[in-house]
């Protein structure tokens, strides 16, 4: 990786788990850190890095690369979303959670805002999702937060393994009506795309950006 001056630059290991990225040109933004809330408390990191001379973006990416967080740091593990995922982005805040009962605890911290949340299959340690419509509407999804409005909430929310969502009475079908996977929505009106329409930019930007 180069800096303005064109010498090197030694790539900065990520402040979560300590691992060193890798450098993957072409992409212009990331975001900052995705928990995914296995049982390990496996991470997928994503940071940004300098514009290079030629005027290109550099990012740098963990992609499948995951880190086994210590259970002996009890208090970040349970602070916000079992690890202490919250991440301030430009126009909003991102929280990660991981099945329904911390779904409700960030709902219920986040009381009086608005609140835009998606909900898709869980990933696996490699931070691969079982939904594969799941995996092609996240970066559709990830790109419309840029419409988003100032001090809203994006909770982005894995509802737990095939069998579990599969099951009729799961929470979410019983308790939010969300009965597909991906679903994006905006909590507590009407306004919700699912499945397919997760893969329509135009709506996903429509769904943010309207009041």
């Amino acid at each position: 990786m180069q800096g303005n001056s064109g010498a090197l630059m030694k790539p900065e290991a990520c402040p979560h788990c300590s691992l060193t990225p890798g450098p993957m040109l072409g992409l212009e933004r990331l975001p900052s850190c995705r928990c995914l809330h296995s049982q390990t408390h496996a991470h997928e990191h994503t940071l940004t890095a300098p514009v290079l001379p030629q005027g290109n973006y550099a990012a740098v990416n963990l992609l499948s690369q995951s880190s086994r967080i210590s259970t002996d740091e009890p208090e970040e593990l349970t602070a916000e979303g079992r690890c202490g995922c919250q991440v301030q982005m430009a126009g909003c805040e991102e929280v990660s959670v991981s099945g329904f009962e911390e779904f409700s605890r960030a709902v219920e911290q986040h009381h009086g805002k608005t609140i835009f949340a998606y909900f898709t299959g869980s990933k696996d340690a490699g931070g691969r999702s079982w939904c594969p419509d799941c995996v092609q509407a996240e970066p559709v999804v990830r790109e419309g937060l840029k419409h988003i409005s100032e001090g809203c909430v994006f909770i982005y929310c894995q509802v737990g393994e095939r069998p579990y969502w599969k099951d009729p009475n799961n929470d979410f079908r019983k308790n939010l009506k969300v009965t597909a996977v991906p679903t994006l929505l905006k909590y507590g009106t009407p306004q919700k795309l699912v499945e397919s329409e997760c893969l329509q930019a135009n709506l996903v930007e429509m769904l943010f950006s309207e009041d």
